[in-house]
């Protein structure tokens, strides 16, 4: 491995995780809005 490939593979990483730690902020905020309708019911 050179380099440059490290360099991208830790890159692409970086930009998963960002994405999957966004994807479960989303679900996380839409379950607890989601929670707090149910209980102003």
């Amino acid at each position: 491995m050179t380099v440059l490939g490290i360099a991208s593979l830790v890159i692409l990483l970086l930009e998963f995780a960002t994405r999957v730690i966004e994807l479960f902020l989303v679900i996380r905020s839409a379950l607890l809005t989601r929670r707090g309708k149910e209980r102003h019911k």
